[in-house]
């Protein structure tokens, strides 16, 4: 991966935005844990989580205004959304370049303010590895 954010990279949540969970084509896919613990924080059975299970493990239902977990212009399950949510905007596919980036910061009014994050831990949340 090209470190063009060698310098780090700003970003802070903004609480209520919800953008990132109404981006088109953005697809939440989760482990079996990911769907238990929501369940368990929502107080429902496994059965009644929006989800669908794929061959990627399960992916969080869309409807037509984004994530089927958005309550209250919040996420529903913000403390124990999975891996995938708690690492935006660090994406893989968000960090090849820095106009790749430029785009995605004209989507998420939270990317150029807040915490500075190293380029090692943006390379960390890429991965996967942000628990």
């Amino acid at each position: 991966m090209n470190r063009w954010y060698e310098n780090g990279l700003r970003f802070t949540c903004l609480r209520g935005c919800t953008d990132c969970c109404r981006q088109e084509g953005v697809i939440v896919a989760g482990s079996v844990n990911d769907v238990s613990r929501m369940a368990d924080y929502l107080s429902i059975g496994i059965k009644e989580m929006p989800v669908i299970e794929t061959d990627i493990g399960f992916t969080v239902r869309n409807h037509d205004d984004g994530c089927a977990l958005i309550r209250n212009n919040g996420c529903g399950v913000y403390p124990v959304r999975p891996a995938r949510c708690r690492s935006f905007p660090f994406w893989p596919e968000y960090l090849v370049s820095q106009d790749t980036w430029t785009e995605v910061q004209k989507r998420c009014a939270g990317i150029g303010i807040g915490h500075l994050y190293l380029a090692d831990e943006i390379e960390a949340m890429a991965s996967g590895d942000n628990r």
